[in-house]
């Protein structure tokens, strides 16, 4: 290996200037390299005798005026034929050299004649870089041919098929032994066959457009494909192809292996995927194949997208957990556990979100099994009984509210009957017996008192019976009217006892969004006021105002009395058989 730097002396022609290792002396190369400046521009390979060479004319400039105002150079890289020369990589050394040499201060005061003295800092300069570059550039090229040597041993004892190509022509350049067993063929029968000619595809580029494609895809892809051997039917190859440089020739590397077992096994089992695909496609119910992390490996895709909306993109390689009630994990978890035990889970019932985000229940059997690799998996049936627990769940608030309904008449009502009772019984008694006006004006007034509840507990319990048939729409509503409509209600109707209301109430109109009872809720609270009220002079205190909560605005109305109030023990009553945990359970 050697590096030539020629000049165009204007005196005596082109002769080289400078050369590495010093020694060189070849009179070849004083022939036959300096002249080639005159015949290209720029990059170019030459090739002499036994030799192979990369070279780079430039120019630089003369600020002395002298010669044209420019001194022309050629640098050259010189090897034995016998090397492999990559002609980028040669490019781009010379390249790399020429820029360091023009970088040179002074750099034209190298060339002039009979100067070349210690003070010739230029010359000494540009002799330092290629003689740094040469000292760089061979044990590079050295670890390049043991690079290459490698390649080879690699090359001819890998257990894949390697076939080189051409990319320019097509043509197979070489092939390792695993190739050659592979195609069935001599080597001499191979190296110089085009590629389509040896998998028997001639007229069909398609192929090779493939192998370009992997190219110049990043991604580790894989194309399969088939041809007929001379002593197989059909063999099933998977290639995966890259490009590399050898020499100034851009070659196309493809890795082969026979996969003609594992295509073949696949057939096979696709055919048996099939036949299961046509039952579960078919199948009324949800079917899925979990992994033991309850991962999806496969649903009928069919039944999902009709009962839930979800394609096999929105299920497959997700945990069923991500799809269920949380108050449900705990069962789907327990299953599990019992699964890997070896034991069968049992049935259950539990909620899943469909795409829709709405809850829907499903009754679900699963059942264990090992794959063809030995992993254990489990399938699930499961099928949809939303409407069904819908039916139950009106079955069962109807009879909770005719549990209520039976319970709210017999204690209420049983109370009113007896206040009503015990009144007359007084009056009984004292009918013949000195009574002052007073007494009996009392009792007058628990008689109406109780007579108006009564008839407040009837009506609440008929509306309780309709609120199913009620309008549950809401509606922007003015508070301010609602509570003034309230308060006329209340006043009109006991207008013979001493009712003071004091109300609080911004001068603002009060919108809020509420259904048709709010105004039934307004006059119950006040109603009660009155009611459970033993004070000759009743007192009623309504404080509303706007408050704020997590940026949400309400109206905030509070009522407050001078009546007996409402006891702990009374309260707990109320909740008790006015609320039932199951029926709100969920919402569908």
């Amino acid at each position: 290996m050697s590096i030539i730097l020629s000049h165009f002396n204007t005196r005596i022609g082109p002769r080289i200037f400078l050369s590495a290792p010093r020694s060189l002396n070849s009179e070849i190369f004083k022939t036959t390299i300096p002249p080639l400046m005159d015949l290209y521009d720029g990059f170019f390979i030459h090739i002499f005798e036994d030799y192979k060479c990369a070279n780079l004319p430039f120019y630089i400039e003369n600020e002395e005026n002298l010669r044209g105002r420019q001194e022309l150079l050629l640098l050259s890289f010189i090897m034995d034929l016998n090397n492999d020369l990559n002609v980028e990589m040669a490019k781009e050394i010379l390249e790399q050299i020429v820029s360091e040499i023009k970088d040179v201060k002074d750099v034209y005061k190298a060339f002039r004649s009979n100067d070349i003295n210690a003070n010739n800092r230029p010359f000494f300069k540009i002799q330092e870089i290629i003689n740094k570059s040469y000292n760089t550039i061979r044990p590079t090229i050295e670890a390049l041919k043991k690079a290459e040597v490698k390649y080879q041993t690699l090359f001819n004892s890998a257990r894949d098929a390697i076939l080189l190509i051409d990319r320019d022509s097509t043509k197979i350049i070489d092939v390792n032994q695993e190739c050659i067993n592979l195609l069935s063929k001599k080597k001499e029968n191979i190296i110089g066959e085009n590629f389509e000619d040896i998998f028997q595809i001639k007229g069909n580029s398609s192929l090779f457009n493939e192998l370009i494609k992997l190219c110049t895809n990043n991604k580790r892809d894989y194309i399969t494909f088939s041809y007929k051997s001379p002593i197989k039917t059909l063999v099933h190859v998977e290639l995966n192809a890259s490009q590399i440089q050898i020499a100034d020739k851009v070659v196309i590397q493809c890795i082969m292996r026979d996969v003609s077992q594992r295509v073949e096994s696949e057939e096979k089992l696709r055919e048996s995927e099939e036949k299961y695909r046509l039952i579960t496609e078919n199948a009324y119910d949800l079917i899925a194949v979990l992994n033991m992390k309850l991962e999806h490996d496969f649903i009928n895709e069919s039944r999902y997208k009709e009962i839930l909306g979800y394609s096999k993109e929105d299920i497959i390689g997700k945990s069923v957990l991500g799809f269920m009630h949380p108050e449900d994990i705990k069962k789907a978890i327990l299953n599990r556990k019992i699964a890997l035990k070896g034991d069968q889970p049992p049935g259950s019932t539990v909620r899943i979100k469909d795409k829709d985000g709405r809850w829907k229940w499903v009754e679900a059997r699963s059942r264990t099994f090992k794959d063809s690799n030995g992993d254990l998996k489990g399938i699930t049936i499961a099928r949809d009984i939303t409407e069904r627990m819908k039916f139950e769940q009106k079955m069962n608030e109807a009879l909770d509210l005719s549990d209520f309904l039976k319970n709210l008449l017999a204690h209420d009502m049983g109370n009113v009957l007896n206040n009503i009772k015990a009144s007359t019984q007084l009056m009984q008694i004292s009918k013949d017996k000195p009574l002052n006006s007073i007494n009996l004006e009392e009792l007058f007034h628990t008689i109406e008192n109780q007579l108006e509840r009564g008839k407040s507990l009837i009506s609440n319990v008929r509306k309780f019976s309709e609120l199913d048939d009620l309008d549950a729409t809401t509606k922007i509503i003015d508070a301010k009217l609602l509570i003034e409509e309230g308060i006329e209600l209340i006043k009109v109707r006991f207008q013979g006892k001493n009712i003071e209301i004091k109300s609080e109430i911004p001068n603002q109109t009060l919108k809020i969004i509420g259904g048709d009872l709010l105004i039934d809720a307004f006059e119950n609270v006040l109603l009660n006021s009155v009611i459970h009220n033993n004070k000759e002079n009743i007192q009623i205190w309504l404080k509303v105002k706007k408050i704020q909560e997590n940026g949400i605005n309400y109206v905030r109305i509070e009522f407050i009395d001078n009546g007996i109030g409402i006891t702990d023990e009374r309260k707990d009553l109320i909740f008790k058989r006015g609320y039932k945990k199951d029926r709100n359970r969920q919402t569908h």
